[in-house]
């Protein structure tokens, strides 16, 4: 009889374990946040914010999180953020297509993008 409860106590005490687990499919996703800078005063961070359906470049304050900007990124990959002073932003991103010239080889189309903080976000 003690062996029975035994076994029972142990099988509860594992269940109870595996609830607390994050479910399975966490474990193969990308990260959300990635590239994060910080502006030179210290005062925001940028970052690229998503996943492989959904990016996004985003401007915060470090003081309360407070979103300050939001630049989508949709069809792109973003290859680089950086700060160019304390209200600019500069983003490098690509597209990947397929060119008629060059026998349909994929062919990389680098952009780059700037955010300019004290303009476009009062």
């Amino acid at each position: 009889m003690p062996r029975a409860v035994i076994a029972l106590a142990l099988l509860a005490s594992a269940s109870l374990v595996r609830a607390d687990l994050p479910p399975q499919r966490l474990f193969g996703q990308l990260p959300t946040i990635s590239g994060i800078e910080l502006s030179p005063d210290g005062t925001r961070w940028a970052a690229v914010v998503g996943d492989e359906k959904s990016t996004q470049i985003q401007v915060r304050a470090t003081k309360g999180n407070e979103l300050l900007s939001v630049t989508p990124a949709e069809k792109f990959k973003v290859r680089n953020v950086m700060w160019v002073g304390n209200d600019h932003v500069v983003a490098t991103l690509s597209a990947t297509s397929r060119s008629a010239c060059s026998d349909n080889q994929p062919v990389d189309s680098v952009y780059l993008v700037g955010l300019d903080l004290a303009k476009d976000c009062k």
